[in-house]
């Protein structure tokens, strides 16, 4: 697609409602489906890394560490993560368990990127942000289609087909298998980190996206490094169904239920079984040219049943956790060029009963092809089971101890930023933000005899930063990206209930990338990448910057060949941990092939 047809691609993380990229008020970042071809990423963190408002780090063969605007950590919990409306949050850590997250990267029709704060749990509310994989329409993933990849670290199978009934519905199916190898530390010891995992899935469509409704779903397994007496193991499975409505006057009511369900067994340490349950309930209604409302309600249930080892226990081992929310949004038209959105979400937990969220967004276009905008929001992080329930050792006396008054995290949030298609070659983002956290996590002490520590509340602060990106296209055979986040963060302790910050986060100063895709020919395209990130402070990880390479060639019409060099600058680096627990990544070559039918 040319840029203008980018800058045009409709996004609906921002508002909940479909609207130009060009003109969406907040700092947002699309990776397109060409992108992640082009790219040759073999998962979804790696899809990821493309996104220059997001901050990537692997710590291992399978694990990595992914936030936004700082915070990162391998139990990062400030970052909601959906896909296609599914939230990947698990409320053991208020985070993501990346190793447990798949999708046939070819169905991804778009990943929108949110830089902000986040709510954990349930749907992004109109001031939050997310990162969201929306899969492609069935219409678009029709036919046959079988890859495989085999490399030095992985190894991947992969086939789908999709088809339309004589009713006009569409349906697919998909299976895959990836295999990754262990990853060695700096000095060459090798990680018991090798993982074996498939998955398969289906979706069914039926109508549009006006009038319609969707069933899909997902299942996995996955064992570690099958050397090991006894394997860390990871199985689950999905459900979604959304029904879709539009009245002759405009409205929209929306209708959605998930079922989640994902069991871990961790050797050693904890094993987990998670069942969610989570329906929302949403109205879109048109009231007048220049007013539009969005209202409704969602329900979320958990149950978690843990089976605790010696090293660490949660109290109790088994527990229900629901959350109750109500959320409006109203979206006013000013003039022609001005448009203001309010928006509020009342949310009830069973930790800290209700939370208030509230939000306001302006934006002015300049023209039909800029736009400057601002926001402010108040968002929270809610206690999970880790905060309030972990203890060790297993047994009393515990050196550590459940932080049974541990609150909501809060941060207030102000941002500015401006983002313009100049000219049909060029086009930017350019957004400043300031972030003011309450009741941030530490550990404290909790008694002196015996002597025991526990989370909470303790720590408070503040970041602040510019990122920044820009497309430019030399002509339709060549294009160049380029993106650059630099933030600062300030924090300060109480004195009298924390001890530490040791458990808050591990962020660069900066980091930025330089990518460029060029069709060589109408067979053959080449992508190269750039990317630098500068010293991590705690624990100490040196810069680094990583040249990746990939090459598609097109054999046949439906038929591609495809090469990939990662770190292709030669050399071994480590992305996050210390020098026991991180691994080092050098040179790693991917062959694939796609065939289409």
């Amino acid at each position: 697609m040319s840029l203008e047809q980018l800058s045009r691609i409709r996004v609906t993380t921002v508002s909940r409602r479909a609207e130009p990229l060009v003109t969406a008020p907040a700092s947002i970042y699309v990776i397109s489906s060409e992108d992640i071809r082009r790219s040759g990423a073999l998962s979804l963190p790696e899809a990821l890394r493309l996104a220059p408002n997001l901050q990537v780090a692997r710590l291992s063969a399978k694990e990595y560490a992914i936030t936004a605007r700082g915070f990162n950590s391998t139990a990062a919990n400030k970052l909601l993560v959906q896909i296609d409306g599914r939230s990947l949050y698990t409320p053991l850590f208020s985070g993501v368990l990346w190793d447990a997250q798949d999708v046939m990267l070819a169905d991804v029709d778009r990943i929108e990127v949110i830089s902000g704060r986040m709510r954990r749990c349930g749907d992004p509310t109109p001031s939050m942000a997310s990162s969201t994989s929306s899969r492609a329409a069935l219409k678009e993933t029709q036919g046959t289609l079988v890859s495989a990849t085999t490399g030095t670290g992985q190894h991947a199978l992969a086939a789908r087909y999709g088809g339309e009934l004589q009713s006009g519905a569409s349906y697919r199916i998909y299976a895959k298998r990836d295999n990754y190898e262990r990853s060695e530390r700096g000095d060459g010891v090798s990680m018991s980190d090798a993982l074996q995992r498939t998955q398969a899935g289906f979706r069914f469509d039926s109508g549009d996206t006006n009038n319609g409704f969707t069933v899909q779903g997902d299942a996995y397994d996955g064992s570690e490094d099958p050397t090991l007496p006894e394997r860390q193991t990871i199985t689950g499975s999905n459900l979604l169904a959304r029904w879709n409505r539009m009245t002759e006057a405009g409205s929209r009511q929306t209708v959605r239920f998930i079922y989640d369900n994902a069991h871990r067994h961790s050797p050693g340490f904890f094993e987990e079984q998670l069942n969610t349950l989570d329906l929302l309930v949403q109205q879109d209604t048109k009231l007048t040219e220049s007013q539009s409302v969005i209202f409704g309600a969602g329900y979320r249930l958990t149950r978690d049943q843990i089976s605790n080892g010696t090293a660490l226990t949660f109290l109790p081992a088994t527990d229900a956790l629901q959350w109750i929310n109500l959320f409006a949004q109203d979206d006013i038209a000013l003039t022609k060029k001005t448009r203001v959105s309010i928006g509020a979400r009342a949310e009830h937990n069973s930790y800290t009963n209700w939370e208030f969220m509230p939000s306001l967004r302006l934006s002015h276009a300049l023209d039909e092809n800029s736009v400057i905008w601002s926001g402010l929001s108040r968002s929270v992080r809610t206690p999970s089971r880790i905060d309030r329930d972990l203890y060790s050792p297993e047994k009393p006396p515990f050196l550590l101890s459940g932080g049974q008054n541990f609150g909501s995290e809060v941060a207030n949030t102000a941002e500015l930023g401006y983002r313009a298609q100049a000219t049909s070659a060029l086009s930017y983002s350019l957004t400043a933000f300031y972030e003011r956290f309450r009741r941030l996590r530490a550990i404290g002490l909790v008694s002196v005899s015996p002597f025991s520590i526990g989370f909470n509340n303790g720590l408070q602060g503040h970041t602040y930063g510019v990122e920044a990106w820009t497309s430019y296209r030399l002509n339709r055979q060549w294009r160049f990206d380029a993106g650059i986040v630099s933030m600062r963060q300030r924090y300060g302790v109480d004195p009298d209930s924390a001890l530490d910050t040791t458990t808050l986060s591990d962020d660069p100063k900066c980091q930025w990338q330089v990518r460029t895709t060029w069709d060589a020919s109408s067979k053959l395209s080449v992508a190269v990448g750039l990317r630098h990130v500068t010293t991590l402070p705690d624990p100490r990880v040196p810069s680094y910057t990583a040249v990746d390479i990939s090459s598609a060639y097109k054999i046949l019409p439906n038929t591609s060949l495809t090469l990939t060099v990662l770190n292709a600058q030669g050399g071994q680096h480590r992305e996050f941990g210390t020098t026991t627990s991180g691994s080092e990544f050098g040179p790693e070559v991917y062959v694939g092939l796609s065939v289409g039918f």
